[in-house]
């Protein structure tokens, strides 16, 4: 979906116009189409407008100490809109995004903002790919008790690029898991986008990992070679 910053002599319009929405934003007036609802009775949408309307009633609820906390949770998030500007969040934006986005299938709410993920902690992955076809890649989770959201990204040769660059590296999966040491299994999504691998051949796969609705840290790439 595009979103656009408007120019100097578009302002004092909010809302729902011709199929553009317009949000008065603290950088200045940001314009983008409005999404289109195809199926508005379907199930997932009926769980998620129950959800927010749950977490809306769940906010009004909390402690003054509760809501300050998420107001100064949400000032150490850094966070961008999809134009590349500054978007800081509110304890409110912070406080729905960790319940909605980050743990969507649990029914429990979460009252306090966890510790963040930082940008600068190593997540110390690791990868074990075999011939025999078992293609799996682990974290050690570095903030134990959190649940960690990781991507991985791969490709079925060494690549030699910047670690924090995402080039040539295909999305293969996302997980959200919970433990100490967490282990994610690719053989399905390996095997759909690269084939099977030989014993000692090279390839290459990309983590990133994050605690609730922080930043993802940035991507740490392993090369490695086939066993038996």
């Amino acid at each position: 979906m595009a979103i656009i910053r408007t120019g100097p002599l578009v302002g004092g319009i909010s809302g729902k116009i011709g199929g553009v929405v317009f949000v008065n934003a603290r950088r200045g007036l940001v314009a983008r189409p409005a999404p289109r609802v195809t199926r508005p009775s379907s199930p997932f949408l009926q769980r998620s407008k129950a959800r927010m309307h749950n977490l809306r009633r769940h906010w009004a609820t909390l402690t003054a100490l509760q809501q300050d906390l998420w107001n100064t949770a949400a000032r150490d998030v850094l966070s961008t809109n999809r134009i590349g500007l500054s978007s800081p969040m509110t304890g409110f934006t912070y406080f729905i995004k960790t319940n909605k986005v980050a743990f969507p299938g649990t029914f429990s709410i979460v009252d306090e903002p966890e510790s963040l993920l930082s940008r600068d902690t190593p997540v110390s992955p690791f990868a074990a790919f075999s011939a025999a076809g078992a293609y799996s890649v682990g974290i050690a989770n570095p903030f134990t008790p959190a649940t960690l959201q990781i991507q991985v990204y791969g490709w079925p040769f060494w690549v030699d690029h910047p670690t924090k660059s995402v080039a040539r590296l295909v999305f293969l999966k996302e997980a959200s898991e919970f433990g100490l040491t967490i282990v994610i299994a690719l053989n399905p999504e390996w095997l759909a986008h690269f084939g099977p691998l030989a014993e000692g051949q090279r390839f290459s796969v990309g983590i990133k990992a994050r605690v609730s609705a922080s930043p993802f840290n940035p991507l740490t790439t392993i090369r490695g070679v086939v066993a038996a």
